[in-house]
């Protein structure tokens, strides 16, 4: 079993060392960051000329190191994001062919029982496995190397920052404006890495500590991609995103506190068996504060007003990362935190929680109808087929928690494909209004071929990985709700109607002036949306090929 310690430290290792090797390997542009993030939490000027000043005669020495950048490290980035996916399919392999689990435990504090405690089993592998996958189109969707950075904001106070970055890198160093591109592609490469890093960690955590330590650091790498790299409204999104995830998640750090004094351990599984020793008066109160906690990142309403402003102003590869991974986050810590901690309390409120989520499925629906911007449609829909996951992890039947895993994987799939191929068609124009856009299939049909099959999966076409994970969860709420699986099915209804109205807009009709300025798809795009749609055609035809637990019959 040593071997398994190894591949699980690997797949954290790996990357997140590569992204940090990445980021001080161009001190300068870590620099110029780190003054645009501090310019945009305190907005005074007075520091540039100070800190200019001192690291003047630091900078000169290095004019002619840094003269010619070289690219080098885009072969690291490859190695690490593929070595990553390799040690998460080796390991897929190894649950499928019998082995339950396998734990990783390196003790911190005795006192408490704090450990870096990580496990993998039948429930994280899936995500881990989709974690490395959406990781590497990421990379290939670089903002930069792609030609789709939307920095151009007319915000002053981002231009003073540019401004002081710009005369730091031309007057002490002398960095061509492609060297400066190629810094920049490397940095986002890094964070990027980085983040996979830690939502890996994040699955594999064992311990609460580590776990909510994961949870919230995810944020950091992700404010900054959208920040840096945004659309003109970045910095406000940016921020939205960060604070609206951070404070309704430090409600759970309150609880997580609470549970250790009490229980003076900190492993989940022993949390999870020994959780009756805590008062039954506090235990209601540590349910809502989870709740809360996890719908943020789902996001599930009133919790859901960051993610369209996220989606929008993020580049291709975030939105892209943030539709895939990061809304399973909130999912997946309901399946291990909420339900194994408090098994009495949510089956006592189920019912709420499936109702809560049948609210959230047709109010979003309807806003999606009335969006016309793409990106912003696509983030609304999102919300609403998440909420298909909430209500099958709720309805407590035999399937049910398979059901959301399936779901998970599915809309990780199917919104990576979705949101790439808007990326694609507004690469040109930067502008996603669906009502500039129709005619694609004549001016365009392999982009129009690989939308409509996107989107229809979404909407659970037979034979996609949509239809599996919609007709199981489906199932699971009709099994526990009947009322709540027909209000459920409406929400398909709903979601077929603005879906079909889109292609209908977009794809068919006369081509329109933007629809002919959409660039071909290139080699890389073509295998990269050709074998997201196998994995959906895979798990919508054979779901047991890749789900080991899901019945033969």
């Amino acid at each position: 079993m040593q071997e398994y310690s190894i591949l699980i430290n690997l797949l954290i290792i790996i990357p997140f060392l590569s992204g940090l090797f990445l980021i001080f390997n161009h001190q300068n542009f870590l620099l110029s960051l780190i003054i645009k993030i501090i310019h945009f939490i305190f907005p005074v000027n007075f520091f540039y000329k100070f800190l200019r000043l001192k690291k003047n005669s630091k900078l000169k020495k290095n004019n002619e190191k840094n003269k010619k950048v070289k690219n080098y490290p885009e072969l690291l980035v490859w190695i690490a994001s593929f070595i990553s996916f390799i040690i998460s399919l080796l390991l897929f392999f190894d649950l499928k062919n019998g082995i339950e689990s396998y734990n990783f435990i390196y003790n911190i504090s005795r006192e408490y029982n704090i450990n870096y405690s990580l496990q993998i089993n039948n429930l994280n592998i899936y995500l881990i496995l989709l974690t490395n996958i959406i990781s590497i189109i990421a990379i290939i969707e670089s903002p930069i190397k792609n030609n789709i950075n939307s920095n151009d904001s007319n915000d002053s106070n981002d231009n003073i920052v540019k401004n002081e970055i710009y005369l730091l890198n031309e007057s002490h160093l002398d960095i061509k404006e492609e060297n400066k591109s190629i810094v920049q592609n490397n940095i986002y490469y890094a964070l990027v890495l980085i983040l996979s890093a830690g939502i890996n960690t994040f699955f594999l955590a064992k311990d609460i500590v580590l776990f909510y330590i994961l949870y919230e650091f995810i944020l950091i790498p992700t404010f900054i991609i959208i920040g840096v790299w945004g659309g003109k409204n970045k910095n406000y999104a940016a921020m939205k995103f960060f604070l609206y995830t951070f404070i309704l998640s430090i409600i759970s750090l309150v609880a997580i506190i609470f549970i250790i004094s009490f229980l003076k351990n900190s492993d989940i599984d022993y949390i999870s068996n020994n959780i009756n020793i805590i008062p039954k008066e506090y235990t209601i109160w540590l349910w809502i504060a989870f709740l809360i906690s996890f719908a943020v990142k789902i996001p599930m309403i009133p919790f859901h007003t960051w993610l369209p402003d996220a989606h929008v102003e993020a580049p291709t590869g975030g939105s892209i990362i943030l539709a895939a991974i990061l809304l399973k986050m909130g999912g997946y810590a309901m399946q291990k935190i909420l339900i194994p901690f408090f098994p009495e309390i949510s089956e006592n409120f189920s019912n709420l929680i499936i109702g809560w989520s049948c609210f959230t499925m047709i109010y979003t629906s309807f806003i999606a109808f009335s969006q016309q911007d793409m990106k912003k449609m696509i983030a609304y829909s999102s919300i609403s087929h998440m909420s298909y996951l909430t209500a099958s992890i709720f309805a407590g039947t035999k399937y049910s928690q398979l059901a959301a895993t399936i779901q998970m994987i599915s809309h990780g799939l199917i919104s990576a494909g979705i949101f790439l191929l808007i990326g694609i068609i507004s690469e040109i124009t930067h502008d996603r209004s669906i009502s500039k856009y129709s005619g694609i299939a004549r001016t365009n049909p392999k982009i129009a071929v690989f939308f409509i099959a996107f989107v229809m999966a979404s909407i659970g076409f037979p034979g996609t990985s949509g239809f599996i994970a919609e007709f199981i969860c489906l199932n699971a709420v009709f099994l526990n709700n009947t009322i709540y699986g027909l209000i459920m099915t409406s929400g398909m209804i709903f979601s077929a109607i603005y879906i079909i109205n889109l292609i209908e807009k977009i794809i068919f009709g006369t081509s329109s002036i933007d629809s002919k300025a959409i660039k071909p798809l290139n080699f890389s795009r073509i295998i990269t949306l050709s074998f997201l749609i196998f994995l959906i055609i895979l798990i919508g035809l054979k779901p047991s090929s890749i789900f080991y637990e899901f019945p033969k019959k």
